[in-house]
This record gives structure tokens, C-alpha cells and sequence, in this order.
């Protein structure tokens, strides 16, 4: 594997079991930080990845050899969830087992060239720290919010809250694009509509949000520009 990197993912992989209302699978390799990295070195890219992983993971890990690994740190087990889908369509995690956070420090120094990072926990295990450190030295970073009080996150902090109005402010202010599902939205900045959600992000410090809405779409925003809808390709 080449030390040139064309970006870095940091984020939880997981020991994941899908519960559907009428089927159970897994365990299976999960997380944002997995599946966004095999995307993009999918798409030729040289992707590095920071994550704990345990011996539990034996079976699954080999998913992830088209990854530089240096990053990967490991521990005595793998972060372990259940996901659970109502019958609503709606899901909701419960966590087993969590690896520890990671920090700045935790960063492999080769990864430190790269520079672009993708930052996507799974239940606020990125630090603010590390995020914050990565923009100071000019990284451009893309913060998922989805494990940052969105939909996999097991306690889920809103801006109505001082500690989750500071996490978002934080990250609005040290990341370069803002990510968020609308199910996100709706437990980190509730009452909102999804362009008022936009808004928020964007008036506290936030440079470009993109919004994906499911089966309507995607919205963003990018710097000072109005917020534009782009409906779904249809077949």
C-alpha cells in the first residue's frame, strides 16, 4: 500500500446484527467508517482508516483488506451493536460493547499527510479535539452528524441542550462540509424543517451543508449561497 493517501476515514467499524421485523442478520461488518471506505476504494481511491477492531472481529475483518490498515488500532473487543428497524421503517441502535474514543493522538503520523478526512462515528466516539486539530492544520474535513446525536447514536444530545449545542457549534466552526441525514436532523436540531435545519447549521459557523432526505433527494448549502433541492435521478 502506497503512503500517499487520498483520505483518511475516522470512525468506529462494528460488530453489527440487523434486527428487521421479520428476520434477523449478522453479525456483519457496520459503521459509516466501513461502509464509506470501501466506497471510495471501491472507486480506485487510497483509503487509510483509524478504528479500534478486536479479535471478535476475525471472521469480518478480512472485508476491509482493500484499506491501508496502519490506522486500525486494536483492542480486546470490537464496538458491538444491535440495529433494530420498526415496523415503521424507523431504527434505533442499542450498543453491547464500545471500544474507546478516538483522539488526535491516536491518528497514524503517515495519515497526518493526507489531506482529507472523513469523520464518521457511531456514537460520539470522535473526539471535538481531533476534528478541531485536523481543520487547524488546513485539512479539508467532512464531519457526518449521524454519530453526533443522529440516527446512530444511542443518547442522543440536540441543540436544545448545552452539551449538544457545543458539539454541534464545535464542529460547525472546524469542519470544511457538514453532513446530515434528515432522520439526523430530527433528533439534533428537533422541530425544524430540514431548510431551517440547514439554516442553524449554517448560522453557526458551518461552510457547506449537504442534507440527504431520503427519497426526496439531497439538499445544500454552500458558503453564503441560497440552499438548493436537487430531486431524485429517476430510471
Amino acid at each position: 500500500m502506497e503512503n500517499n493517501l487520498d483520505i483518511v476515514v475516522i470512525g468506529t467499524i462494528i460488530k453489527e446484527t440487523i434486527q428487521f421485523p421479520n428476520r434477523t442478520i449478522g453479525p456483519v461488518l457496520g459503521s459509516p467508517a466501513a461502509y464509506s471506505s470501501l466506497v471510495m476504494a471501491a472507486q480506485g481511491r487510497n483509503v487509510g482508516i483509524v478504528t479500534y477492531y478486536g479479535n471478535d472481529m476475525e471472521d469480518i475483518i478480512s472485508e476491509i483488506d482493500v484499506l491501508d490498515k496502519r490506522g486500525i488500532l486494536p483492542y480486546e473487543y470490537t464496538t458491538t451493536n444491535l440495529l433494530v428497524y420498526r415496523n415503521d421503517g424507523t431504527k434505533y441502535v442499542e450498543y453491547q460493547k464500545a471500544a474507546p474514543n478516538i483522539g488526535f493522538g491516536d491518528i497514524h503520523k503517515d495519515y497526518l499527510e493526507a489531506d482529507y478526512f472523513k469523520i464518521c462515528p457511531m456514537n460520539y466516539e470522535v473526539e471535538l479535539d481531533l476534528v478541531k486539530k485536523l481543520y487547524e492544520r488546513n485539512k479539508t474535513v467532512f464531519v457526518d452528524l449521524g454519530g453526533y446525536g443522529g440516527a446512530t447514536s444511542d443518547i442522543r444530545h440536540s441543540v436544545e441542550e448545552t452539551y449538544g449545542r457545543m458539539v454541534i457549534d464545535t464542529l460547525c466552526k472546524n469542519s470544511t462540509i457538514i453532513k446530515a441525514s434528515e432522520e439526523d436532523l430530527q433528533s439534533i436540531i428537533p422541530g425544524r424543517t430540514a431548510e431551517e435545519a440547514v439554516r442553524y447549521l449554517a448560522d453557526a459557523g458551518a461552510s457547506n451543508v449537504v442534507v440527504t432526505l431520503g427519497g426526496n433527494g439531497v439538499m445544500f448549502k454552500e458558503g453564503k449561497k441560497e440552499i438548493v433541492h436537487i430531486k431524485p435521478f429517476s430510471g
